[in-house]
């Protein structure tokens, strides 16, 4: 659900992000294209580097939620098969949201977890 003052992208009959475009039948980020391509000199917003995770700020504490869509299932296939999990493949988004060292610790309960085998991919 999106919240009044969220910071998000405005979204195509609440599917995909009206920026996105479509290359070798793959959805891409046209903010992010244009970043790469050298046209534009700033970054996507930080919300959609970060899709599908989401911040939610409290008092104390940032929640760090996986936001499980449709949109994403072929990219949820390619990382079980590819071994790939999403604090992974988000790897610069949430150092640039978290910082290195938060992405580190993070990497390190990973780790932790898996030896227990109490997440899945």
């Amino acid at each position: 659900m999106i919240l009044k003052n969220d910071n998000v992208t405005p979204l195509i009959g609440n599917e995909e992000c009206a920026y996105t475009i479509l290359k070798d039948k793959i959805l891409l980020c046209g903010i992010e294209q244009a970043w790469t391509d050298g046209k534009i000199s700033f970054r996507k917003p930080l919300s959609c580097h970060l899709f599908p995770v989401r911040i939610k700020y409290y008092s104390d504490f940032r929640a760090v939620n996986y936001e499980e869509l449709a949109i994403c299932s072929p990219a949820r296939v390619t990382g079980e098969r590819e071994g790939l999990y999403v604090y992974e493949f988000l790897k610069e988004p949430l150092i640039r949201a978290l910082g290195a060292d938060l992405y580190k610790d993070l990497c390190i309960a990973a780790r932790e977890l898996r030896k227990n085998k109490t997440i899945k991919k």
